[in-house]
């Protein structure tokens, strides 16, 4: 029967007989609803209600209503594997997926990429899901990403800075930087960065007894390249950088190794030297660093093991190392569980065996028990500055006359009582050449027996009574020193020696500034000892790389404080950008003595410093030109002059914040430099003090002129 067709002739007369279509509701029959004879919005032609979007009420058939999910709105929707806000939280992402591994501890909802809960071990200090310092690694069976490991195994190292110029190769890497709590710091050059990098290590080692490196991030070739300078000098003097070099992709460099191919010919990747030699500079980096590791060579499951390998490289032998890291493999997912087992920064080939180090430790026990006269002569060298503290203890216990070689200043700590200043022969205020030539056993750690250090070596001690000693050996034996000086300061037994002829040392520490005139120019004959009223505790001070580096030899320093000065390399201008990195570093009050030469090579790192709201003190030696060289050749030519800079404009010109504190002095006199270090605000408060220390053009220390002759003999 066709139910329409009846009711449209029938509707007036129809009654109810429980029929779909009839128009008349009969829910005793299954009926939600009964459109008759036409169609209608609600209700479907078997008489059921037809699902309404929007009525908050999930209804059967209503899929096709279902309205898009909203991530972070709390509600786990189509789509959505967790939905826990807007902000996420340690089992959710901000964009609805489920945690499966840490990149990061930091509870910031910006960084929160991974599951801190469960997969997040503590590395060091604080709770598994804590903030600001303490940071986290993965636990077994989960993976991390290549750069997110790399980076906590810096932070491991209490590393919390980078220093570099984020060039193209390496953005993507550098996306995981404050994600592993560290920070970049992005310098106006790479060789000042590579600089920045020497002076944090220098600062960290020699506060957490050898732990810390310093971190350089540059891009390949161009980057690199204008960084090695810097590199080389932290070779040269001993200091463990990690410089990592993002490269291009892993088929970028399969590409320009084959331009070498006819038919492949001139094409070329940028930054390269126009052929096929995508490895020459980690060739070039081979010369002055002790380990290079180019990451595209390397088995995922190899790659842990590999990057720990050159870090402890760098650590056991306190000297650069090298890792190139393609710029399409930041992300690759890595096994972290290396994590859980700090590097020990020891050398593979050192002696271990108990006995072995109780022998090398009773041999010079003995040495120094039957000499007539020994002293110790303590550089920074080969890898001592990392054994610092366990020297102190045995020069403290035995009571052995100490010196200290001029860059090895700050090594021994001031206040030691037989500690008798820095070896300048008679060129220091106090003549320590008689008391070396008695010396009948030196004890030399880590000596760098330079021109520039000994007075074209006349200061060097007899080598048949000298035994060397370096972090890793004694006289090339290899061997854990820290091991063999803590068993001798147990065989002491709190006996120490019986020292003679320390009568020819005198006190240093009491030597006194000569009387000087309010009125006259001031002179660097008298100045640092002048300046040592100046030093407080806890004071680090780097010397520039011209007069300062000899002059300050007579600093004393107070009671923990800190020098930096190059006793090798030398590099003009390398102070200035080292005092960024040092005061990051550092946790007290950063002092820089520097040539105005030397400023004008790097000053446009006082930009950083600036924008970094450091807390620094700059003397600049205002003398119009290179003096040091003066004395050495063409003391009135033209080419050891300089520019004439307004060197305290420099604040505003670099962009100084009127919030960021800023003072300027020029100083001319002595009585100038006594009202200002006579006033007890610029000794205290925050910002950037500039002293323009205005000069003679041929001022030097008196001490020093014969030494600049003999430089100028050797030419």
């Amino acid at each position: 029967m066709d139910l329409v067709r009846v009711c449209k002739m029938y509707r007036d007369q129809c009654t109810s007989r429980g029929i779909c279509g009839d128009d008349i509701y009969s829910p005793a029959n299954g009926e939600e609803c009964d459109p008759g004879c036409g169609k209608s919005d609600i209700c479907t032609e078997d008489c059921k209600l037809k699902p309404v979007c929007g009525n908050k009420i999930v209804e059967t058939g209503e899929a096709y209503c279902k309205k898009k999910p909203v991530c972070g709105n709390g509600i786990v929707e189509d789509g959505e594997q967790c939905d826990d806000g807007a902000s996420g939280s340690s089992k959710c992402t901000k964009d609805c997926k489920k945690i499966t591994c840490i990149k990061t501890c930091n509870l910031d909802p910006r960084f929160n990429k991974r599951d801190i809960t469960t997969s997040c071990i503590k590395v060091e200090g604080g709770s598994a899901a804590s903030v600001g310092k303490h940071y986290c690694a993965c636990r077994a069976g989960f993976r991390t990403d290549l750069a997110s490991y790399v980076f906590t195994r810096l932070r491991q190292q209490k590393v919390d800075h980078i220093y570099g110029v984020p060039g193209d190769y390496l953005l993507r890497a550098l996306d995981y930087v404050p994600h592993s709590g560290l920070r970049f710091v992005g310098c106006c050059n790479e060789l000042n960065a590579g600089y920045a990098a020497d002076g944090y290590a220098r600062v960290l080692r020699h506060r957490h007894a050898g732990r810390g490196l310093g971190v350089l991030f540059t891009t390949y070739g161009v980057g690199e390249l204008s960084a090695a300078n810097a590199v080389a000098g932290s070779y040269a003097e001993h200091v463990p950088v990690v410089h990592l070099v993002g490269t291009p992709s892993r088929k970028a460099l399969q590409r320009c190794a084959a331009s070498g191919d006819e038919s492949r010919k001139h094409l070329y990747i940028h930054h390269t030297m126009a052929d096929e030699r995508v490895g020459v500079f980690r060739e070039i980096a081979s010369k002055f660093t002790v380990a290079q590791l180019n990451l595209a060579d390397v088995n995922t499951a190899d790659i842990p093991g590999r990057v720990d390998g050159v870090l402890n490289e760098a650590l056991s032998r306190s000297r650069p190392v090298y890792i190139e890291l393609p710029s399409d493999m930041a992300q690759v997912e890595v096994e972290p569980l290396a994590l859980e087992t700090p590097l020990d920064g020891k050398s593979p080939i050192l002696t271990t065996d108990a006995q072995d180090v109780d022998l090398v430790a009773r041999d010079l026990l003995q040495k120094l028990q039957s000499a007539e006269q020994p002293m110790a002569l303590v550089d920074r060298a080969d890898g001592v500055a990392d054994i610092r503290k366990e020297i102190n203890d045995l020069i403290r216990q035995s009571n052995l006359p100490t010196l200290a070689m001029p860059s090895g200043l700050s090594m021994i700590d001031s206040d030691t009582p037989s500690y008798y200043g820095v070896h300048s022969g008679d060129a220091g205020i106090i003549d320590t050449m008689p008391f070396v030539e008695s010396a009948d056993l030196v004890l030399a750690f880590g000596p760098m027996f330079t021109d520039a250090q000994t007075l074209g070596w006349r200061t060097v001690p007899d080598r048949q009574k000298m035994v060397i000693i370096g972090k890793n050996h004694v006289e090339g034996r290899p061997v854990d020193v820290r091991e063999v000086l803590l068993a001798m300061s147990r065989q002491l037994d709190g006996k120490p020696l019986q020292s003679r002829n320390t009568n020819l040392l005198g006190n240093f520490r009491s030597i006194q500034p000569r009387p000087f005139q309010m009125d006259k120019p001031i002179d660097q004959t008298n100045l640092y000892h002048y300046l040592k009223q100046f030093l407080r505790p806890n004071d680090l001070v780097l010397l520039g790389n011209a007069t300062p580096v000899l002059g300050g030899r007579d600093l004393v320093m107070p009671t923990d404080g800190q020098v930096i000065a190059s006793g090798l390399w030398l590099s003009i201008g390398q102070m200035l950008p080292a005092t960024l990195g040092a005061a990051q570093a550092h946790s007290g009050r950063t002092i820089l003595l520097e040539g105005d030469g030397n400023f004008q090579v790097t000053g446009q790192e006082l930009s950083t410093i600036i924008h970094q709201r450091l807390d620094v003190t700059i003397f600049i030696f205002n003398n119009g030109g290179y003096t040091y060289e003066r004395y050495i050749h063409g003391m009135d030519e033209s080419y050891n002059d300089i520019a004439p800079w307004s060197y305290l404009d420099a604040p505003e010109f670099f962009g100084a914040p009127a919030d960021y504190p800023v003072r300027r002095d020029r100083i001319r006199t002595w009585g100038d430099l006594s009202r200002l270090l006579g006033d007890e605000t610029f000794h205290s408060g925050s910002g950037l003090k500039l002293v323009d220390l205005v000069l003679d053009k041929y001022d030097i220390p008196a001490t020093f002129k014969e030494t600049f002759d003999q430089a100028a003999a050797q030419l």
